[in-house]
């Protein structure tokens, strides 16, 4: 009910502003709002955060300024909020790439086209990739042909190594060449990179323990061996 009054707001605010999400897919997915609730959301809340701060401030002059910075904070924060789940998103998406692509490579080697495997793997296991996945299956399952199911799911803000498996497994299969074989080097390769990344932060790490090592630790040591060495070289001279 939310969702469908936020969307009528919304869609009072894209037609004033004249701007066109045709074939522009929302960036995550399986939720449950679209463009036009969340500009809905956006427009409310960027009422609710103007109100908040006309009400907050003393006087009339401050209250219009409040309400101004208040507006474009409350206008922008479900940008940022949507932001930060993409992220988070495209995080877990990367992680469990590989493992899926070793799943993916399993069920291909028994006999199973990419579409029947991509289904096997979607009904034993979740996460972000399975519910794309799983996407991708029902808009096939409603009539709307593999290519234009890999472009929606091409669309979104997926990791590039995501986009690059789903350009992969879509030219694989247009060219008839051997699935398996085509997931194994890629998992292999996805698990290279990982691996090489991992091996560059531990050394970025490494390298961000030697500063307070230089810039604390090492002074003290200074102080703590050179004081008493320069006491006693100077003798009754620092004596006042």
């Amino acid at each position: 009910m939310l969702n469908h009054v936020m969307g009528m707001a919304g869609r009072f605010y894209i037609n004033l502003l004249k701007k066109n999400f045709k074939g522009k897919t929302f960036p995550l997915s399986r939720s449950n709002i679209g463009w036009e609730p969340f500009y809905g959301y956006k427009a409310s809340s960027a009422l609710l955060f103007a109100l908040a701060g006309m009400l907050a401030a003393p006087t009339l002059f401050l209250g219009m300024v409040f309400a101004a910075v208040g507006l474009g904070l409350g206008f922008w924060a479900p940008d940022l909020i949507m932001d930060l789940e993409v992220k988070k998103r495209n995080k877990n998406i990367s992680e469990d790439l590989p493992y899926i692509l070793d799943l993916l490579y399993i069920s291909t080697l028994s006999g199973q086209n990419i579409y029947r495997s991509i289904e096997i793997v979607v009904e034993n296991h979740d996460g972000e990739i399975i519910r794309q996945f799983l996407e991708f299956i029902e808009n096939i399952k409603f009539g709307r042909g593999k290519t234009e199911s890999y472009r929606i799911m091409s669309q979104r803000p997926n990791p590039e190594t995501f986009c690059e498996v789903l350009n992969l497994l879509e030219v694989t299969e247009d060219c008839g060449s051997n699935m398996a074989d085509i997931l194994k080097q890629k998992s292999a390769q996805l698990k290279f990179e990982i691996s090489q990344e991992v091996e560059r932060r531990s050394r970025k790490v490494s390298l961000m323990i030697l500063f307070p090592l230089a810039f604390l630790i090492l002074p003290s040591f200074v102080l703590l061996v050179g004081g008493p060495l320069v006491f006693a070289i100077g003798g009754d001279f620092l004596l006042f």
